[in-house]
């Protein structure tokens, strides 16, 4: 194309490569930290429950219904506060009976 690099990039190519690894290396540590941080957090709240695996259960208000059979379709509500403060509510369906 007649336009020459200015820079050696067999040379400096692989040391870009470390210096953007290390630096997203050290985010995901940064994020992972502020997850566990805030589970241990959310885990101290009165009637939180933490689970085996980790995850911290806070049931706001016991439902009144009959229990889904095996059949049923269930739509469940999960809220979580991020580490910005704001709220993410994620809505799905599951098929089949959640069991604890």
């Amino acid at each position: 194309m007649g336009n020459a690099c200015a820079v050696d990039l067999n040379k400096y190519g692989p040391m870009m490569s470390d210096m953007f690894q290390a630096k997203r290396k050290a985010k995901i540590e940064a994020l992972a930290a502020g997850g566990k941080a805030a589970l241990a957090a959310a885990g101290k709240i009165e009637g939180a429950k933490t689970t085996a695996t980790g995850l911290v259960v806070l049931t706001t208000k016991e439902g009144t219904g009959k229990a889904p059979t095996a059949k049923d379709t269930v739509r469940r509500s999960h809220t979580a506060p991020s580490p910005k403060s704001w709220k993410l509510s994620v809505h799905f369906c599951v098929h089949g009976v959640s069991r604890r």
